[in-house]
């Protein structure tokens, strides 16, 4: 399960099963042990998960003026994230 071990028994045999909210329940099939995870996006382009998000696609400054003359400004996300493959350097949004 590309290296997922048991976090108490430290055995690789672990399946995992999607939720509907986006996280994956993974039980370890030696110890019943049972924890959630949230999965890697993967690159649409080449498929693989080798994949860096860098950033808010559309930034809001709480104040647009003081955003404007310092770019560390407290604001906050107001758009979807954007991804980059480091395999391929395929770039992509994705909403929330």
């Amino acid at each position: 399960m590309d290296g997922l071990d048991c976090p108490s028994c430290g055995s690789d045999d672990v399946r995992g099963e999607r939720n509907p909210g986006g996280t994956i329940t993974l039980t370890c099939q030696s110890c019943r042990t049972s924890w959630d995870r949230v999965p890697r996006p993967s690159c649409p382009r080449c498929g693989k998960s080798d994949v860096e998000e860098y950033g808010a696609q559309e930034w809001e400054y709480d104040d647009p003026a003081a955003g404007e003359k310092d770019p560390e400004a407290p604001g906050r996300a107001r758009g979807g994230r954007t991804f980059r493959c480091r395999r391929c350097h395929n770039t992509w949004g994705q909403a929330r």
